[in-house]
């Protein structure tokens, strides 16, 4: 005991000599926690990280005790940046960003480095196009498809590099994507559009989860229990493609109310509009899918210090749930039918990589979770946020294969839940 009196003391002496994050005690964990143990106490904290960062979002919600503030980056043990670092150089111990992340961060690159490492055809990622490079293969895709169908499916247009919806165009004629490929519309990515989503009140709907990434070799990688939905603002069903607000789900940036759903009520409305249990199938799926995505990360990031645990970075990746797992293909696409409250006969819920977003914001998670980028923070750098205590769902990539290639490690909830 006497011990554990002198270490509180000496860091209380050094937390005096720094920037305090804030002055109020560690708050209590929400119980959809990052944590994959117990969270730490105070005591168990063994040091003092000092932080530094341009993100007002940080300063003002993270308040842990083992974490504390500095103006200048040659103090900071982590370098926490909303802007791109492009000097990985820096002397700081840890950086929330990895080399090479545009290989999951940029639309074009992510998907033509998920079919370089998986293929084409994949039930989690919609079959894309770069434009205007491959837009001979997407012709001669749209014909056949034509062929099969006898119409055009609808395919969204997304510039390579912006997010929140800015610049997309939802197209169902070849005449308007050869009219959007030209330069003046600037560089887009040409994606399969899912037309038969799994809709809550009707709405269309996304899932904002957050995944934080420990080290890529070993592959340690987080994803939260504490995620939002967004829903668009009007109903899906047979809404013409110029209706944005039934199509998009983003629309918060525009000044436009929208409705946002916390987890608990997504799983509690997903099960009694498609029947309990429909969640229990979902999330694993769902954590497969992060898991494949971020070993493309793992592929391509550099060996050494970066990927053994120097960066570590935390990532928004925005999902939707498609009726059926083969929603893309031109067989399942003639048979699906919608009944007559949007919803299909049967449901097998696939979840569909949307995108993947660098610097994420944390305003409206927080807003849900007032303890989120605690628990972001302490998994990421303290010792409560180590693997030890089981793996989601036994750790299986959307394509299969071994255990230990495809896991996530790490059970999010500090409440003794099942790991998954």
């Amino acid at each position: 005991q006497q011990q554990q009196q002198q270490q509180q003391q000496q860091q209380q002496q050094q937390a005096s000599s720094l920037q305090p994050c804030q002055a109020a005690p560690t708050p209590r964990p929400h119980p959809q926690a990052f944590f994959i143990s117990p969270p730490p106490q105070s005591p168990q904290t063994s040091r003092i990280w000092k932080v530094f960062t341009d993100l007002a979002q940080v300063r003002r919600h993270l308040s842990h005790i083992a974490f504390c503030f500095v103006s200048a980056r040659d103090d900071a043990d982590i370098i926490w940046m909303g802007e791109h670092i492009r000097d990985f150089d820096l002397r700081a111990p840890h950086i929330n960003q990895f080399p090479h992340e545009s290989c999951v961060t940029a639309k074009n690159l992510l998907a033509e480095c998920a079919a370089a490492m998986y293929g084409r055809g994949l039930p989690w990622l919609p079959d894309s196009f770069t434009l205007p490079h491959h837009l001979p293969e997407l012709v001669l895709h749209i014909q056949a498809l034509q062929a099969s169908l006898g119409r055009t499916p609808t395919f969204i247009l997304k510039p390579w590099s912006s997010s929140r919806s800015r610049g997309h165009v939802l197209a169902r004629s070849l005449d308007v994507i050869l009219m959007t490929s030209c330069k003046t519309f600037g560089p887009k990515l040409a994606c399969h559009y899912i037309e038969w989503p799994l809709l809550l009140r009707g709405r269309k709907w996304d899932l904002r989860l957050y995944v934080a990434v420990r080290s890529l070799s070993p592959f340690t990688v987080f994803v939260s229990r504490q995620f939002y939905a967004r829903l668009a603002n009007l109903p899906y069903l047979d809404a013409p493609l110029h209706e944005t607000q039934a199509h998009f789900t983003v629309s918060k940036y525009d000044g436009v109310d929208q409705d946002f759903c916390p987890a608990h009520l997504v799983r509690e409305q997903l099960d009694a509009e498609y029947g309990n249990g429909t969640w229990e199938i979902a999330w694993p799926r769902i954590c497969a899918t992060l898991a494949d995505t971020f070993r493309i990360l793992a592929r391509r990031a550099p060996d050494g210090a970066f990927a053994q645990g120097r960066c570590r970075a935390v990532y928004g990746v925005d999902l939707m749930l498609a009726a059926c797992r083969d929603w893309q293909t031109p067989q399942q696409q003639a048979r699906m039918q919608c009944g007559a409250n949007g919803a299909v006969a049967s449901v097998d819920p696939q979840p569909v990589l949307l995108e993947v977003n660098f610097s994420p914001d944390f305003s409206s998670v927080s807003r849900f979770y007032p303890n989120f980028v605690n628990s972001l923070f302490t998994t990421l750098f303290c010792d409560g946020g180590r693997p030890g205590g089981g793996h989601i769902d036994g750790g299986r990539g959307a394509r299969g294969g071994s255990q230990r290639d495809g896991v996530l490690e790490g059970d999010m909830e500090g409440t003794g839940d099942a790991a998954g």
